[in-house]
């Protein structure tokens, strides 16, 4: 299945491709615009800054990021086969993949405080009001995140074969 995937763009005519790159370029151009103001308006109004608002600030940095890095990067190396340099390979795979893992644990995290203001509502409020502990999670998120799937990138090869065929190396040494 894995491979009938990754042939798909090519059985497409180039006007198809070039039709998905530009509504691909348009959602990549729709998430850095929607995560843009959010960060904003977390900069200008400063009713916001809420221990919970922290968090949703953190995934919106996240995936701005993945609408700035991981799409435009992954349209032009899926569609139309673009061969990435060993540096930039290993570049996009690292951001991708920490980006996408640490946009999950932010919901996580987002989920679990939630959980947190619901259950214990009074308790809540008096326990978290200190910055410090919020940007720790924040940052433990970032790099618990890299720490997953960031050394494995590292250390494996497959990356840098001479066919320059972009992928993680775990996934053919391990789940293929």
């Amino acid at each position: 299945m894995l491979a009938m995937n990754s042939t798909v763009p090519s059985t497409l005519p180039l006007s198809s491709r070039v039709a998905l790159a530009l509504l691909m370029g348009l959602l990549a151009f729709a998430i850095m615009l929607g995560n843009a103001i959010v960060i904003l308006a977390f900069v200008v109004d400063k009713n916001l800054r809420h221990r919970s608002n922290y968090f949703f600030l953190n995934l919106a940095i996240c995936d701005f990021f993945v609408g700035v890095i991981s799409i435009p990067l992954y349209i032009p190396q899926k569609l139309f086969h673009w061969n990435f340099e060993n540096r930039t390979c290993a570049f996009w795979l690292i951001v991708d993949y920490l980006l996408c893992t640490a946009s999950v644990y932010n919901i996580v995290l987002i989920s679990y405080d939630r959980y947190q203001s619901v259950s214990n509502a009074v308790s809540y409020r008096v326990q978290h009001t200190g910055i410090w502990k919020i940007v720790a999670l924040m940052v433990a998120v970032w790099v618990l995140a890299f720490l997953v799937n960031g050394p494995l990138i590292i250390i494996s090869d497959s990356w840098k074969t001479k066919e320059r065929h972009c992928s993680p190396g775990f996934f053919s040494k391990w789940l293929i």
